[in-house]
């Protein structure tokens, strides 16, 4: 993953992954499920991980990162829209 890398100054990948997969866990109850969220834990991996001294340059990058997802088309997962009709009625 390319956030990964952008982190390379202050951890390891593997640890970088690590850590966000925390931070999501603890945003996906206050901001949801979706790409913004997923931005806005990045984001705050990124100021953890190291120790807020990531450059803005850095942060640009992630936004960046997070706008490119967004303008990917919304691949929908097997069965949701058969879940989404069913939980309709």
């Amino acid at each position: 993953m390319k956030f990964a890398k952008l982190l390379d100054d202050y951890e390891v990948p593997e640890r970088v992954h690590q850590e966000l997969f925390k931070v999501e866990m603890r945003n996906i109850y206050i901001y949801g499920y979706g790409i913004k969220e997923f931005v806005l834990s990045i984001l705050e991996c990124a100021l953890d991980v190291s120790d807020h001294k990531v450059p803005q340059t850095t942060i640009s990058e992630i936004v960046g990162l997070g706008k490119g997802m967004i303008e990917q088309p919304i691949e929908l997962l097997p069965n949701v829209v058969e879940v989404i009709s069913e939980l309709q009625r």
